[in-house]
């Protein structure tokens, strides 16, 4: 059973056991592929499934490192069919406390631009 913090910043944390999981409803109006995101702090050797449910689009993946504070996981690109569809997160291991606080689906055709504004932002010193 995955609980929130007590903290203003909400996370989900007691991501503990195989087979825990949290569920996200999302609606697109066309299949798209989007590039993942999560917000995570988890432990080498944790691993984790992103799937859509009822189709075969899934994303294993776990952390290379610890960092002992929350992470920007990208695990890779998953395509999601139109209308509304059902994302889970599941745990696939066992051990360890992992807690998370978003997903992020950003269209992969999308996703250079996002990237490029960001540099082009971190490059201003005009302020």
């Amino acid at each position: 059973t995955l609980s929130r913090s007590a903290n203003k910043y909400r996370w989900h944390s007691g991501f503990d056991s195989v087979s825990d999981s949290f569920t996200w409803t999302v609606k697109v109006q066309a299949t798209t592929t989007f590039t993942v995101r999560l917000n995570m702090m988890s432990q080498p050797g944790d691993k984790f499934l992103l799937e859509v449910l009822g189709t075969q689009n899934r994303l294993a993946f776990g952390p290379s490192k610890y960092t002992k504070a929350f992470d920007l996981l990208q695990p890779g690109t998953l395509t999601v069919p139109a209308g509304t569809q059902q994302i889970r997160l599941t745990k696939l291991s066992s051990g360890g406390s992992d807690q998370f606080k978003s997903l992020e689906l950003i269209r992969a055709s999308d996703y250079p631009a996002y990237l490029n504004r960001i540099a082009s932002f971190r490059n201003d010193t005009s302020a």
